[in-house]
């Protein structure tokens, strides 16, 4: 018998981009919620904004996470106030 995996149990890096209110506080809340997950981030950017808008994005590599632990976090991150909308999620997988 072959077993059968489900894709929560997958583990791999991810890419995220999101679309945040440009205020203080918004990343602590952010990575509050991957730190819960004991998801750990490899590196983020957060551009200044252009002085006309009132968002920004937010861009973080994960380090290899369990994808059921990444889809919970995803979901209280898409749920707070500082965060419009859902995250764009990529997989990032190794060739070596």
């Amino acid at each position: 018998d072959i077993p059968v995996v489900s894709m929560d149990d997958v583990e791999t890096a991810f890419y995220l981009r999101m679309s945040a209110k440009n205020e203080a506080g918004v990343l602590a809340e952010v990575t509050r919620v991957l730190g819960d997950k004991n998801i750990s981030i490899e590196a983020f950017i957060q551009k200044e904004p252009k002085h006309d808008e009132t968002d920004v994005d937010i861009i973080l590599l994960t380090h290899r996470v369990n994808e059921g632990d990444m889809n919970s976090a995803l979901k209280q991150i898409a749920a707070l106030d500082v965060i419009n909308g859902e995250a764009t999620r990529i997989r990032v997988e190794s060739l070596s």
